[in-house]
Formats: structure tokens, C-alpha cells, sequence
């Protein structure tokens, strides 16, 4: 655990940022979700993103995407 670190929303911008040129109008909603988007709360230093689509039907289009700008997926 570390303490709050405003660097995190930043992190989460710019992350934010390489997804929406990733998945272009694919993704209808990119979130900063967990302990990291809570400004003050001591948390683990790992920025946590949601992504929303339209439909789940258009999920396995942003697995390519995603690859290509070599993030790490869990199954």
C-alpha cells in the first residue's frame, strides 16, 4: 500500500488517452475505477481502467487493438 499520489490520475489520462486512439470509436466509455481513483485513499500502486462498449458482441474487436499497444490482458 502507498499513500495517494495525484501522479495516478495522470497516469490514468495518458492511458486513457493510447486506449481511445487503441479502440477509436469502438469504446463508448474508458473509467478510472478502483482504490487508485479515490484522491486520498492509501492504495496499491495499480491504475485500474474499465472500458465500456455498446455491446458485448464488440468486445473481442478490442483484443487486437489492445495487443497491438502491448497491454497485458487477464482471462
Amino acid at each position: 500500500m502507498e499513500e495517494y499520489k495525484s501522479e495516478w490520475l495522470q497516469q490514468f489520462e495518458q492511458e486513457r488517452e493510447r486506449l481511445r486512439t487503441a479502440f477509436e470509436d469502438n469504446a463508448v466509455a474508458i473509467e478510472h475505477i478502483g482504490s487508485t481513483s479515490i484522491m486520498g485513499l492509501p492504495s496499491k500502486p495499480i491504475i485500474d481502467i474499465a472500458v465500456g462498449v455498446a455491446s458485448l458482441s464488440e468486445m473481442d474487436s478490442l483484443i487486437e487493438p489492445l495487443l497491438a499497444k502491448s497491454e497485458d490482458t487477464i482471462d
